[in-house]
């Protein structure tokens, strides 16, 4: 039997001071470049020892398991800022109707912005306390939902009508200018 030695960081652990570290530090994890982890509900499972098994008899109920948030995730979520109120040359352009309608959506859109700065800043705070944000480990449970939810809705969509990028540019029938 192996003597037990210190545990080693997980790969999710850095030390950070400040908010452009921690962008820094994301953009390393792949984060600006798309090419960061994805860590999904079966692969969060086996990393913290829960996947699903047993005798099938009764178990104890075990207190939540939390994970850290992959460093990619972090970074997304510190990089949202929150959407300009428009100007008053927008609003000018728009009918008073439309300029109340632009208007109440913004003042809606307060308390939601305001939420999520607070979750933004408790995100960094954890970050530079513990060099870690983490999430209970149905967030990757949830995820995997919701981002197959996506995808099947997404395969619904008929694209026939769509072109993406496929310009002829020495076709002039191709590119009509407005």
């Amino acid at each position: 039997m192996e003597t037990p030695g210190p545990e080693p960081k997980a790969a999710t652990t850095v030390e950070v001071s400040d908010e452009e570290e921690v962008k820094a530090i994301a953009a390393d994890a792949g984060s600006v470049t798309g090419e960061g982890k994805r860590l999904d509900a079966a692969a969060a499972a086996a990393a913290t020892g829960s996947a699903a098994g047993g005798d099938g008899g009764e178990e104890e109920e075990k207190p939540p398991v939390m994970v850290p948030m992959p460093l990619n995730t972090i970074a997304a979520i510190l990089s949202l800022k929150r959407e300009p109120r428009p100007t008053p040359e927008d609003l000018a352009r728009l009918s008073p109707e439309e300029r109340d309608e632009r208007l109440a959506f913004f003042d809606s859109l307060e308390e939601v912005n305001d939420e999520f700065e607070e979750f933004q800043k408790e995100i960094l705070r954890e970050v530079k306390e513990t060099g870690r944000y983490m999430v209970h480990e149905s967030y990757f449970t949830e995820q995997g939902e919701m981002q197959a939810r996506m995808e099947k809705e997404w395969a619904k969509i008929d694209w026939t009508g769509v072109k993406f990028g496929d310009w002829d540019y020495d076709d002039p029938t191709c590119c009509q200018p407005l």
